[in-house]
């Protein structure tokens, strides 16, 4: 199950107490929505089942998400999983199931796919365009797997949000590109997919287009 989640956090996502409140700081932060087309899924040699359960927790088509001063959330079209939400002030991470009204809560200091360790990275600058977009690589390799960032300057984001969040390596990966991506893909030992962004949009938005976590029927980690 740890392996199956990896697929959708990635596309998406301080310890038990609430984490200090990070001021705003860059005046370009990204505020907005992203929308990204699945260009390609890979289930390598895994078998049928498996496959189809991987495949089931990711988006069937796209995925759109919504960033506001660090925090961002995950809307996909998917039969398993309603939305992912990582909010950087409390430092917890979201996943609501389909068809299901409580919300399993993931520490944000807790590294996410246990033994995947992270060895290197790189970052290699003006490797593509996207929507405009001149875009640099950050190439962050695991012991299982290689996931390759394609991200603009232009689409910036506070690492300052991210310095306390070990989930998924946010903040090695934040501290790195100061932006967010625009284009990814991962190669798992198990499985490949990359995702391209279609659409990006800044606007304002407002609070309420987050989830309140006061509101949640809220359980621990389903991983």
């Amino acid at each position: 199950m740890k392996l199956m989640i990896s697929l959708l956090c990635i596309l998406l996502f301080v310890g038990c107490q609430p984490a200090p409140k990070v001021e705003k700081e860059l005046t370009t932060d990204f505020e907005g929505s992203i929308t990204y087309k699945l260009l390609e899924w890979d289930s390598k040699d895994m078998d049928s089942a498996r496959a189809v359960g991987m495949r089931a927790l990711g988006p069937k088509d796209s995925l759109r998400v919504l960033f506001k001063e660090g925090s961002f959330m995950s809307i996909m079209d998917s039969s398993t999983i309603d939305y992912s939400y990582f909010n950087p002030h409390l430092n917890k991470y979201y996943t609501r199931l389909a068809g299901d009204d409580s919300v399993y809560e993931d520490p944000g200091d807790v590294l996410t796919e246990a033994g995947n360790f992270l060895l290197d990275t790189r970052l290699e600058y003006n490797t593509d365009t996207i929507l405009g977009y001149v875009c640099n690589r950050l190439i962050m390799k695991y012991k299982f797997s290689t996931k390759t960032y394609i991200y603009s300057p232009e689409i910036a984001t506070n690492p300052e949000w991210y310095k306390h969040s070990k989930v998924y390596y946010f903040d090695v990966m934040y501290k790195l590109m100061k932006a967010y991506y625009l284009g990814m893909r991962v190669d798992h030992r198990d499985y490949a997919y990359e995702v391209r962004a279609i659409s990006v949009i800044r606007s304002e938005l407002p609070d309420s287009v987050f989830p309140d976590p006061k509101q949640m029927l809220i359980h621990t980690s389903w991983q």
